[in-house]
């Protein structure tokens, strides 16, 4: 079977001192806007509602469809407040099953068009929350109305802050100098829109790195081989750069 080792770790709670919470303090620049989270799983929901709520946004969380829509018409509303005023609804990419947060734009039109009214008092911007996603459901996002920026998990608030920034157009320079490692920024610069192949027979492999290019904004596809990776690399091809496992059979 094996030898099995045992030891006594004595801890302690972590007390963070001011200087440590205020080295890189989060931007204010999203302070009092207004955000909709669309997820169908109420702990998901609840993790991206405390990222937002650090960077001082205020959020309604809804978690189907039917409230959706409620909500966005203003018919409904837990809280009593109006909801016409919208900054940036957040849909999670696996809502209410796998990619089926992707289609919510156009099914907000459409039964927009079926009523005759119009959901919002300002467009808020649409944005998508993903664990991982592929070229072909990046390019279908921003088909149904997402915007480029697609906010990759697990969420840190200081990205979240970067990507909000990128897409709501504010606070730049502000995001630069507080709210946002310079390290992040530099790879999100670099890495943002390029075309990247992730090559490796290990599945698990191939979805973490995916992964954590996609949070830098890059879009990823990936390949299980060698001869798969060869086919896709053929002259003429659309990708910036490969990255390949050094062992595969």
């Amino acid at each position: 079977v094996g030898t099995t080792f045992t030891c006594t770790l004595v801890l302690e709670r972590w007390q963070p001192n001011s200087a440590e919470v205020l080295s890189n303090p989060l931007p204010t620049s999203f302070k009092a806007m207004r955000a909709l989270i669309v997820d169908g799983r109420c702990v998901r929901s609840e993790v991206t509602k405390y990222h937002l709520q650090r960077l001082g946004v205020e959020v309604t969380v809804v978690s189907d469809l039917k409230m959706t829509l409620k909500l966005l018409q203003g018919t409904d509303c837990s809280d009593g407040r109006a909801t016409g005023n919208l900054d940036m609804v957040l849909v999670d990419k696996d809502a209410w099953g796998e990619s089926t947060g992707l289609t919510l734009p156009s099914l907000l039109k459409e039964a927009g068009q079926r009523m005759g009214e119009m959901f919002f008092c300002k467009t808020p911007k649409m944005i998508l929350l993903a664990t991982s996603i592929t070229s072909s459901e990046s390019e279908k996002a921003k088909g149904m109305g997402y915007l480029d920026t697609v906010i990759m998990k697990p969420l840190r608030a200081s990205m979240v802050a970067a990507c909000l920034q990128q897409a709501l157009g504010i606070g730049g320079k502000v995001m630069q100098g507080r709210g946002v490692p310079e390290e992040s920024l530099n790879l999100r610069n670099f890495l943002y829109g390029k075309q990247i192949l992730v090559v490796d027979d290990n599945k698990v492999n191939r979805r973490v790195a995916a992964g954590a290019l996609q949070k830098y904004g890059a879009h990823v596809e990936c390949a299980d081989s060698g001869e798969a990776a060869i086919v896709l690399l053929q002259p003429p091809h659309k990708f910036d750069a490969c990255f390949m496992d050094i062992q595969m059979p």
